[in-house]
């Protein structure tokens, strides 16, 4: 979700021991201490932590301790996306999906919710299932795809997921 500022998913690799700005970065982002975030991150993030990089992107949405800037979130959430972080692959495509930052394109928002569903983020599986419900991007409607998406995010708590499997299955 976006509030979630250290989750990191499944598939994410833990951070590197002995770098610094990593460990300064997720001090600030736990505490809310926003003064030295941006610094501590974005020298985290070019250092090569996936972790730190969606945190850059989360503070631009955000805009909090820097402006406010889509292009700028929707840069380090690809940044973080490419390097295999779930929760910024799933942030990438709602960014595609409705053109905050990049250019509008479904197949690449569709493409970004499944490979973020794929590490086992919740909430990607839930949009995908909504994706396959609604018949949205591209895709056609299908129950039975609707319903595999919308399982998985019930099996991990998701309380939206489990409405829509128990209004499906019926």
């Amino acid at each position: 979700k976006p509030g979630a500022a250290t989750h990191r998913s499944p598939s994410e690799p833990s951070p590197k021991r002995g770098n610094p700005d990593e460990a300064s970065c997720q001090q600030t982002m736990t505490t809310g201490a926003w003064g030295g975030a941006y610094a501590s991150c974005a020298r985290a993030a070019r250092a090569g932590s996936a972790g730190a990089a969606r945190d850059v992107g989360l503070l631009f949405q955000r805009g909090t301790g820097v402006g406010r800037s889509d292009d700028s979130a929707a840069h380090w959430f690809g940044e973080a996306a490419r390097a295999g972080d779930g929760e910024s692959m799933y942030q990438l495509a709602l960014y595609y999906e409705r053109g905050r930052g990049v250019k509008k394109d479904q197949a690449v928002a569709l493409d970004w919710y499944t490979r973020s569903a794929n590490t086992g983020l919740a909430d990607a599986e839930y949009a995908l299932g909504q994706v396959y419900e609604k018949g949205h991007l591209g895709m056609a409607k299908d129950k039975a795809k609707a319903l595999v998406w919308y399982r998985k995010a019930a099996a991990q708590g998701h309380k939206d997921a489990a409405a829509r499997v128990h209004d499906l299955a019926q």
